[in-house]
């Protein structure tokens, strides 16, 4: 029978450097001193058709490459409307009506525009904004070193945001359906791991900005996502598994 001493460094939040915190592994019968002995991490699988469509419909993180995929999209006018987000959402997703144009990259984090909020970075839209257009970005976000319990996610945009996340405990949904203001939706973890997110950020005309961003213990404030200096848990690209 395997005994284990179940003093972990206090000043630390996974002791034994194996990725999984030492709160979780000892809840789980496992030795936080060992870096051997951790519990297994879920990668959940997404409900959504992420921009990098796979044909065995089995995907995973890269973890070779921090961030997000990120998918900008240029339409007519009167396709994105600044007032209905799940709209938005759906035709990016859906790709119907065909957009105008499309441009596929890798982001380091979900904070576009001037917005200025949480982690204010700012970056500007790949593709350059403007008026009648999305921004897509999926990823994979990395919660199997922090501890089971309540998180936020906080949207913020000019003008929409429609945010999906596949976690082992249910799909979390956050809704911001106009300009301006902080949106936030709680969800609760009881098994960490390794969590399929996706977001399409929808502007019709006027100031454009978005941002997509997480709070919870283990998380200094709030944080966008991939903004892993400022304290952000790790993002990755989806990818066949």
């Amino acid at each position: 029978m395997r005994t284990a001493n179940l003093h972990s460094d206090p000043t630390l939040a996974d002791t034994d450097g194996d990725g999984s915190s030492d709160g979780y592994e000892i809840d789980q019968g496992f030795d936080p001193n060992d870096a051997n002995s951790k519990p297994p991490i879920p990668v959940v699988q997404p409900s959504f058709v992420p921009i990098n469509e796979q044909e065995s419909g089995v995907y995973g993180p890269d973890f070779t490459t921090p961030g997000v995929d990120y998918q900008e999209n240029k339409y007519n006018g009167g396709v994105i409307r600044n007032d209905q987000s799940v709209h938005n959402y759906n035709v990016h997703v859906s790709g119907d009506p065909t957009p105008n144009s499309s441009v596929t990259a890798i982001a380091p984090w979900a904070s576009h525009g001037g917005g200025g909020n949480f982690s204010t970075r700012n970056s500007p839209f790949v593709d350059g904004g403007g008026d009648n257009f999305t921004v897509r970005i999926n990823g994979y976000l990395d919660m199997s070193g922090y501890d089971p319990g309540q998180y936020t996610i906080h949207l913020q945009s000019d003008d929409t945001n429609y945010f999906v996340m596949n976690t082992v405990d249910g799909t979390v949904i956050a809704d911001d359906p106009n300009c301006c203001a902080e949106r936030t939706q709680g969800f609760t973890i009881t098994v960490p791991g390794i969590f399929p997110f996706d977001n399409v950020f929808g502007e019709q005309g006027g100031g454009e900005w978005y941002d997509v961003a997480i709070s919870g213990p283990g998380i200094p404030g709030i944080v966008a996502l991939g903004d892993t200096e400022n304290g952000s848990p790790p993002v990755y690209p989806i990818v066949s598994k």
